[in-house]
């Protein structure tokens, strides 16, 4: 009986590891997801709006995205052509905003691990608010390398309380 108390201890151990690994872990951010976004969805800007600029987490490059724009009167909002894009970010240009009122954002971008994310968003130019705030300059990277390094942790605690377990199961079978 005592045997299997120790093993039932150990194993418990090893469940209670695995689970407090688990519960510290980040929330995910689907590849595709729309981090940060100038102007900000349902901001107010003023000053020189001559461009959108929208940041994400891994985006296919070259890859089918398209972004598009629509003024109050329902109309397209015509671009000069300048169309970028790197793995984090679409950015469209056009001459500066000049009509008040709200302005639509239409998005479709296709993410590294193949998912398709659309969304529409909306913010309000006025000529006599602040101008919209630079994006950030997020180093995504960053945070993929470490939600790497996290779950070689987790792999890594799991292998080894498995084999643990195993161990002190199989020396007190053989104590028997």
């Amino acid at each position: 009986m005592q045997h299997q108390t120790r093993i039932a201890a150990m194993f418990a151990l090893v469940v209670c590891l695995l689970v407090g690994t688990f519960s510290w872990v980040p929330p995910a951010e689907a590849h595709g997801e729309l981090i940060e976004a100038r102007p900000a969805r349902d901001a107010e800007v003023g000053g020189v709006v001559d461009r959108v600029e929208l940041q994400f987490i891994g985006l296919r490059h070259p890859g089918a995205h398209v972004l598009s724009i629509f003024g109050p009167d329902g109309a397209r909002v015509e671009t000069n052509g300048d169309y970028r894009q790197d793995l984090q970010r679409l950015s469209l240009f056009f001459d500066p905003l000049t009509l008040p009122g709200e302005y639509l954002v239409n998005y479709r971008v296709d993410a590294l691990d193949g998912d398709v994310s659309v969304d529409t968003f909306s913010f309000f130019f006025n000529p006599e608010a602040d101008p919209p705030p630079p994006l950030q300059r997020r180093q995504i990277g960053e945070e993929q390398r470490r939600s790497g390094v996290l779950d070689a942790m987790i792999v890594g605690t799991a292998i080894f309380g498995t084999v643990l377990l195993a161990w002190i199961a199989r020396r007190l079978w053989l104590t028997r």
